[in-house]
């Protein structure tokens, strides 16, 4: 399935890449115009080199995984916090320290009372 799916966008890939250099080649030398062409070029170019290599393609997947999946870890870390301290988001965020949620247990959530065990698990 992966396979078929890649293929089809090499293939719309390549298809726009030609029709993109066809066009910046007319628009040069009919029209004498310069084109736009080859900010499509470069972005075909892109679409061609990740479709044809899979590496390629999980290196970037995983780069971006890990880049959302902390983006979003803050941004929750960071609402919950100013909900609680009742403070502005970006106050929470410059003050903010992490803890793995894999360390916190029900009682650490339990009530709204600072505690030194939750202070020990942080990390800035």
């Amino acid at each position: 399935m992966q396979v078929s799916f890649w293929r089809m966008w090499s293939i719309f890939f390549r298809v726009n890449f030609a029709v993109d250099v066809l066009v910046l080649i007319l628009n040069r030398f009919f029209i004498h115009v310069s084109s736009t062409a080859i900010i499509f070029i470069v972005g075909d170019s892109f679409g061609v080199l990740f479709s044809f290599f899979p590496e390629l393609r999980h290196r970037l997947h995983a780069a971006l995984h890990r880049y959302f999946k902390d983006t979003e870890r803050t941004a929750a870390a960071v609402g919950v916090a100013s909900l609680i301290g009742a403070c502005d988001i970006n106050v929470a965020l410059k003050k903010a320290e992490l803890i793995d949620c894999d360390m916190l247990q029900k009682h650490d959530l339990s009530d709204n009372q600072p505690s030194l065990h939750l202070f020990e698990l942080s990390r800035p």
